[in-house]
């Protein structure tokens, strides 16, 4: 089962951390993902699990890219699923934002 090996706060991003597996890199994560998820060095995580946290990491950069697009101005539901769409973020994703945008009254 893989391990988790190190925890390592970003140097231009204090809000993420490197996460590596096995001593290897596997990806960048929003510390509050791993605070959430409890993950800590010397863990074993089951490959399921990995492939969670990737869907969710997904989801808050993809929440992140939609809160500056916001803020830059006012974007119409449409306009701004578009944008998100030609970023890569698919359908699924997509929804979880706009469900968190206006469960948190960012979006109406």
């Amino acid at each position: 089962m893989p391990k988790i090996t190190k925890i390592e706060e970003q140097k231009k991003h204090k809000d993420r951390v490197n996460l590596y597996i096995d001593d290897k890199f596997f990806m960048g994560v929003f510390k509050e993902l791993i605070y959430k998820e409890n993950i800590e060095e010397d863990q074993e995580v089951e490959p399921d699990k990995l492939k969670e946290m990737i869907k969710k990491e997904t989801i808050y950069k993809a929440k992140e890219k939609a809160l500056q697009i916001i803020n830059r101005s006012s974007q119409t539901e449409k306009i701004l699923r578009e944008k998100l769409e030609n970023r890569g973020y698919d359908k699924e994703t997509i929804d979880k934002v706009f469900s968190w945008l206006k469960d948190t009254q960012y979006y109406k």
